[in-house]
């Protein structure tokens, strides 16, 4: 799946800004708008990146519990 236009990847998601306005820009991330609006497209990459980090962070850590809960199992 190639990404669309003025889209670029950030670890496992697309973030894509999108103009809706004169200075005004939204991010899309995994085909989901973050709600904050943004003056620059500038600002709003750098806020789609920030959530896309932010993402993989909360990912990683369900992960760790899930596995931690896993391995006492075993035991």
């Amino acid at each position: 799946m190639g990404l669309p236009p003025h889209s670029f990847g950030t670890r496992a998601h697309s973030v894509r800004p999108e103009r809706v306005g004169e200075q005004r820009w939204r991010v899309i991330i995994d085909e989901r708008p973050l709600s904050p609006i943004f003056v620059s497209e500038g600002e709003a990459r750098e806020a789609g990146t920030a959530e896309a980090v932010r993402l993989d962070a909360v990912a990683l850590a369900l992960l760790r519990r899930v596995r931690a809960g896993l391995n006492r199992k075993r035991r």
